[in-house]
């Protein structure tokens, strides 16, 4: 009988998402690379671990039919120790018999002891084969003690190895969740401030639209400065500044696009 663990089922190898860091670095301007969600993180392990659950059933299940078949070979080597003690006390009780008629058996019955012998030799061959067969159900009822033990202990073996990674998981699930919790309201807070920023920018840029100023009247001094003054208040605008120091250095039918731009700003 061979045992029916099966050492693979307990070595399942989880998806290749498993594996994935619970912070994705994603460079600006990546917009190919797609970040996974808290839910489908918790989902894809919730499955592997039905999977796992659903194939430990199955052992049980096997464990209880293997467990069935042993105890049905125990009860039939028990009735075979039964059925040998029965005969061999069977025959004890002949061979007690003939020998008790034996003395009492005179000179007119001396024709029967061929066949008393003859009886005695078959009663003795049936006690040895008896005998052979009460050893070999002995035999047999030890090495299916042996393997019901053996079972029991590889069983218990694999329910605490499964029982071991199945907490493991958990624990791994439960950290990757509140580590993805703590990302998701770190990202939250990035945007608030962002966002916060951005109106900020955009206050400032509408503050100075509505400053009427008469860049025609400001000399190349005070261009300058409004210039610096920009480059520091502003500096997602550094290049549009760059080029309008450029055109401020050019010919002077620059100077009026120049001045567009500037009033548009």
């Amino acid at each position: 009988m061979t045992t029916s663990v099966r050492y693979n089922d307990f070595h399942l190898s989880p998806p290749r998402e498993y594996f994935l860091p619970s912070n994705p670095v994603i460079r600006p301007g990546d917009i190919t690379r797609r970040s996974i969600s808290l839910a489908e993180v918790v989902n894809m392990k919730e499955t592997h671990l039905a999977a796992e659950r659903k194939s430990h059933e199955k052992i049980l299940e096997q464990d209880a039919l293997t467990r069935l078949r042993c105890e049905k070979t125990f009860d039939d080597l028990k009735q075979t120790n039964i059925r040998c003690h029965e005969q061999t006390e069977k025959v004890n009780r002949r061979i007690e018999s003939v020998l008790a008629v034996e003395p009492r058996l005179s000179g007119k019955n001396l024709c029967y002891h061929p066949r008393l012998e003859e009886r005695c030799e078959y009663l003795g061959k049936e006690l040895e084969v008896a005998k052979k067969e009460k050893v070999e159900a002995r035999r047999q009822f030890t090495e299916c003690q042996a393997r019901i033990e053996a079972e029991v202990a590889i069983k218990r073996a694999s329910e605490r190895e499964v029982s071991g990674k199945e907490s493991l998981r958990r624990r791994i699930i439960e950290k990757d969740v509140a580590a993805r919790r703590g990302d998701l309201e770190r990202r939250k807070s990035q945007v608030r401030h962002e966002r916060a920023n951005v109106h900020q920018i955009d206050r400032k840029v509408q503050g100075l639209a509505k400053t009427d100023i008469n860049l025609s009247s400001l000399s190349a001094g005070s261009m300058k400065t409004c210039l610096e003054k920009a480059r520091n208040e502003f500096s997602f605008l550094q290049s549009q500044l760059v080029e309008m120091e450029l055109a401020w250095k050019r010919l002077p039918e620059d100077r009026a696009k120049l001045f567009l731009q500037a009033q548009e700003l």
